[in-house]
């Protein structure tokens, strides 16, 4: 899946507008949908090992999930 805009702690843990995202916990993520069924049962201070592809290397970090906040 296509990582389109990237803040928080997705940007603390490396990864980049542009980087494919290829795994979490171990599970394959190729649509929304899919990363949804990994995420949406965690809570904020949970890590997730991630997995994604970034300038032609496959690379692997570890993200602590934050509190989502609206956009208004």
């Amino acid at each position: 899946m296509l990582i389109s805009t990237v803040t928080g702690p997705s940007e603390a843990g490396g990864l980049k507008a542009g980087d494919f995202l290829l795994e979490i916990d171990g599970t394959a993520i190729e649509t929304p949908f899919d990363m949804n069924k990994v995420i949406l049962p965690k809570k904020a201070g949970d890590k997730v090992k991630v997995k994604y592809w970034s300038a032609g290397t496959t690379k692997e970090t570890t993200i602590t999930l934050a509190e989502l906040k609206p956009s208004i």
